[in-house]
């Protein structure tokens, strides 16, 4: 796993090497064979982020106890033990029941409260879910395991509460790459939020759009976190998630159409996938400027597969 994890490391520090390289060669910047497909990494509106959760807290401290919340939360916990159970293989599938006992909670809560009162609904669960993560976290350090390694080793109590807080969040992240090469959780406090916000409000969209659910920062923050830290997306999934976000958006990061997903695939440090989406574009829409960005990627590609490998 070590040197699998060292060549992989060396691969994508030979792309990034070779993609300056080749737009340091340009005579002048209308030069830059690859410049259409230029796209910067995503960075999070951390600022924003705390003020929002900061502002999302000031309501939940205005929220009464009701039966509608207290139903809610549990809805959510029993939803999030099945959920975990399936990542695990222990179920094939949620259990139906599981599943409708949470639209009806969401369903009664908005009836009575409204869409807009829902993210506060929700800080009560997240502190639960932080809390477990936390815990989760200092017993993996003591022990020197991984997070996962660590949950299949609690106690099952201690499995209980986080399933009942996390749900499948840990092979949820682990399946993106989100955990490191020591099986440790690599998210700013923020974006752990903004992920859980993000599972939490979905769960309200049979009354309200996303879109109105959330801000276009924390969804566009989302989405390019999911695409552009997801180590382990099959590059279907990444196609899927750039088509959505670019019919959402009318782009990608300032690019547009059918180059975004070149781009992505360049950004990601998979030039050979990048070569294949600009052969589609340019079989769709046929263009010299696509022939000529096939061309470049193309000796990207090659000068990639040439560029030795330490062993």
């Amino acid at each position: 796993m070590t040197r699998r994890i060292i060549l992989m490391t060396v691969a994508l520090a030979a792309v990034a090497w070779l993609y300056w390289t080749l737009r340091s060669e340009a005579q002048a910047p209308g030069d830059d064979p690859l410049a259409a497909l230029h796209l910067e990494a995503h960075q999070p509106p951390i600022d924003a982020l705390r003020a929002l959760a900061a502002e999302e807290d000031r309501a939940a401290a205005a929220l009464g106890e009701s039966p509608e919340r207290v139903e809610l939360e549990a809805a959510w916990s029993a939803l999030a033990v099945a959920q975990a159970a399936v990542a695990t293989g222990a179920l094939s599938a949620p259990p139906p029941e599981a599943e409708r006992r949470m639209e009806r909670a969401v369903t009664s809560w908005i009836g009575r409260f409204g869409p807009g009162s829902f993210a506060a609904a929700g800080v009560a669960p997240w502190r639960r879910f932080r809390a477990a993560i936390d815990g989760l976290k200092e017993r993996s350090r003591s022990t020197k395991r991984s997070l996962v390694a660590q949950l299949a080793a609690d106690a099952p109590e201690q499995q209980k509460e986080v399933n009942a807080a996390c749900g499948e969040f840990l092979a949820f992240g682990d399946s993106l790459g989100v955990i490191d090469t020591a099986g440790q959780l690599r998210m700013s406090d923020e974006l752990l939020r903004l992920v859980f916000r993000y599972r939490w409000l979905a769960q309200a969209r049979g009354s309200r759009p996303l879109h109105e659910l959330m801000t276009p920062a924390e969804l566009d923050t989302f989405w390019r976190w999911r695409i552009e830290e997801g180590a382990r997306l099959p590059p279907a999934a990444v196609a899927r998630f750039v088509a959505d976000f670019v019919a959402q958006r009318g782009g990608y990061g300032g690019v547009k159409g059918g180059y975004a997903l070149p781009a992505v695939f360049l950004l990601r440090g998979e030039p050979a996938l990048a070569y294949d989406a600009l052969l589609l574009e340019q079989k769709a829409h046929p263009s010299p400027q696509t022939e000529q960005l096939v061309q470049a990627v193309a000796r990207l590609g090659s000068a990639t597969k040439a560029a030795p490998v330490a062993r």
